[in-house]
């Protein structure tokens, strides 16, 4: 048993005693909490492309002329999902290209969140 000597001044009333003890007694009798929590599930992929998961790489070329390198991380018929070294904001167009598919062409950022984002390809009737 957990023997708890408490010193209260003399102002101290007997319910902050009874409330500590109460208190240090609840901590001693508690139970340990079951700490195992299941994986969450994978939410269906509610999408109609297939995504192929890869990690290739790309360049990705501003209209400014900047360049910038970036790692596949899945692609599909219409569009890719990217990563990128660092963290900044694409402009609205960019143009993608992945050697290993033998892509170059344009692409609209769709998204943008913490490095990752996700291009449409354009195409002539967009």
């Amino acid at each position: 048993m957990v023997s708890v000597m408490l010193t209260l001044s003399r102002h101290g009333c007997d319910m902050k005693k009874n409330a500590l003890l109460n208190r240090v007694t609840a901590i001693r009798d508690a139970k340990p909490l079951d700490m195992h929590f299941a994986p969450p599930k994978k939410l269906a992929d509610s999408r109609e492309q297939n995504r192929t998961d890869s990690y290739k790489y790309a360049m990705l070329k501003m209209r400014n002329g900047m360049r910038v390198d970036c790692a596949i991380l899945n692609y599909h018929n219409h569009g890719v999902k990217i990563t990128l070294r660092s963290v900044f904001t694409l402009p609205e167009m960019v143009k993608i290209i992945i050697p290993e598919l033998g892509i170059n062409r344009d692409a609209k950022v769709v998204w943008q969140s913490a490095g990752e984002a996700g291009l449409h390809f354009s195409f002539a009737d967009d």
